[in-house]
């Protein structure tokens, strides 16, 4: 490659791009179309490490894709729109361990899924809204026992059972 043709990898703004960040550090690997990310495509921290590998639309994630925190741990896989978690997706803690399994909507649980306490163990399966228990849902204490069994959950507070 001459140096002609590695200043317009470098710099394409359509095809296949690499950007740099000022310390030097790639900062993304992938497609572009008119100058903006899209199809597959890898953006970094400026550290170095893996921060987003996935789709992109219109500089957005999009599709399918992983994001990592700045030590390159998954802290989300599972579908993006828009840049956020969007569908079905996997998140988790600094650890590894998975927190939430389950659908999104605008990067909050929203629908069906399930969250974990920190053994592993099933916290709650239920359904969700905007980030919170909403609709029926069961509950577990972290040994696995259930606590609540299909029981109605409204902003993250457990419905007045007492007149269910």
């Amino acid at each position: 490659m001459n140096y002609d043709e590695q200043i317009h990898l470098h710099n394409a703004r359509n095809g296949k791009c690499i950007l740099y960040y000022d310390n030097g550090e790639m900062k993304y690997n992938g497609n572009r179309v008119n100058g903006k990310k899209n199809g597959e495509g890898v953006y970094y921290h400026d550290n170095g490490k893996k921060m987003y590998e996935g789709g992109f639309q219109n500089d957005m994630w999009c599709g399918n894709g992983t994001k990592y925190d700045r030590d390159e741990q998954i802290e989300y896989n599972g579908n993006w729109s828009d840049g956020k978690r969007n569908g079905e997706g996997t998140s988790y803690d600094e650890n590894g361990n998975t927190m939430y399994k389950g659908n999104y909507q605008d990067d909050q649980a929203h629908g069906q899924g399930i969250s974990f306490h920190f053994n592993g163990k099933i916290q709650y399966n239920g359904s969700w809204s905007k980030g919170q228990r909403h609709g029926t849902g069961t509950l577990y204490n972290d040994q696995g026992d259930i606590l609540f069994m299909d029981q109605e959950w409204v902003n993250g507070e457990l419905a007045d059972i007492e007149n269910q």
